[in-house]
C-alpha cells in the first residue's frame, strides 16, 4: 500500500548538528506527507509501508520551485528500525543525486535526510486531519543555544529547556497556550507562560498550523505544528537553524500495557565543547496525573 507525503515548507533546515533524539515507535502504513527541507520546494513523496526487513520503490517530485522527481528508487526498512532512501539520480533539480539517506518513521511522519544533500533534514507526514482540542507534553528533539555562535551546548543549564506542557485549542486565541516547562538540571518544573498566534496565517489546515510564539524562548518566534494520525505532533521553527521538538498527548497512564505503547525513547546528547558531549537514555511518557 502506498502513501504521499507532502511537504509543508519552503526552508532548507540544516541537520541536528548538536544533538537529536531519535524516537522509537510503532511504524504505520502508507505515506501521504508533509515536508519541509528541499530548499525552496514543496516536496511529494510516496512510498510503501514496510515491515522491518522489507524493501520497496519510493518516488518524489516537486510541487513547488525548481522541477525535479525521483523514480523507483529504493526504499529499505532494515531491522535496525532506521530506514535506508536509496538514490540513484533523477530529473531536474535531483538530477545526479545518488549515495543513501537515512530517516526514521513514527506516527503518520518520517523525518530523513534531504535527498540533495545529507547535511540537511526533511520532514514528511501523511496526515490531513487537524485535532481536536489537546493537551501535549512536548520535548525537544533539536536544540541550540540561544546565542549559538558564542554559547555552549550544555544542557547541565537552568537555562536550558527541554520541554514543557503545551495546549493545542480549536476555538481559543491564541491557538497554542502553556504555562509550563522544564530543564533537565535539576530537573526542574517551571511555571512559564507562552502561546502561539496563528491569526496571521490561519487555523489548523491539513494537520498544521504556521503560528508566532508570543513570548519566546523555550520555543523559537515563529513556527508549525504538524500533527499526526495518533494527535502526536512535531514542532518545528521557522529560521534556517530551527528548534525541533515532539508532542505526545497526555493521558492519564492506568495499565503496564498502555504504559508500553506510549512511552518514547532516545538519546540525548549534549555537546559540551568542540570534542565533548555527554549522552544520556531519555524516556518520555505523557501522564495528565
Amino acid at each position: 500500500m502506498q502513501r504521499t507525503w507532502v511537504s509543508f515548507s519552503k526552508a532548507h533546515y540544516r541537520k541536528a548538528s548538536r544533538w537529536f533524539l531519535i524516537i522509537t515507535a510503532v511504524v504505520c502504513p502508507l505515506f501521504a506527507s508533509s515536508s519541509f527541507a528541499e530548499v525552496q520546494t514543496t516536496l511529494s513523496v510516496t512510498s510503501p509501508n514496510l515491515a522491518p526487513g522489507a524493501s520497496g520503490t519510493f518516488n518524489a517530485s516537486t510541487l513547488s520551485g525548481p522541477a525535479g522527481t525521483i523514480t523507483n528508487a529504493t526504499l529499505v526498512n532494515p531491522y535496525a528500525g532506521v530506514f535506508e532512501y536509496m538514490l540513484s539520480g533523477g530529473t531536474g533539480r535531483f538530477a545526479g543525486v545518488s549515495g543513501t539517506r537515512f530517516g526514521l518513521q513514527f506516527d503518520s511522519f518520517q523525518i530523513f535526510q534531504s535527498f540533495l544533500t545529507p547535511n540537511y533534514f526533511t520532514v514528511v507526514n501523511s496526515n490531513t486531519i487537524c485535532p481536536a482540542t489537546t493537551t501535549y507534553t512536548w520535548l525537544m528533539n533539536r536544540f541550540r543555544s540561544w546565542d549559538a555562535p558564542r554559547d555552549g551546548m550544555d544542557m547541565t543549564r537552568a537555562t536550558s529547556i527541554a520541554g514543557g506542557v503545551l495546549t493545542y485549542s480549536t476555538v481559543a486565541n491564541p491557538a497554542v497556550q502553556s504555562s509550563s516547562s522544564f530543564d533537565l538540571a535539576g530537573p526542574t518544573n517551571y511555571a512559564t507562560s507562552y502561546s502561539f498566534d496563528d491569526t496571521p496565517w490561519g487555523a489548523c489546515s491539513n494537520a498544521k498550523i504556521k503560528a508566532q510564539n508570543l513570548a519566546y524562548p523555550p520555543l523559537d518566534k515563529y513556527g508549525q505544528f504538524l500533527f499526526g494520525t495518533g494527535n502526536v505532533g512535531i514542532y518545528v521553527g521557522g529560521s534556517g537553524n530551527p528548534l525541533v521538538a515532539t508532542l505526545v498527548p497526555q493521558v492519564v497512564l492506568g495499565s503496564m500495557t498502555y504504559l508500553g505503547s506510549t512511552t518514547l525513547s532516545g538519546l540525548f546528547t549534549t555537546f559540551t565543547g568542540p570534542t565533548t558531549q555527554t549522552q544520556q537514555n531519555i524516556l518520555m511518557s505523557a501522564d495528565a496525573a
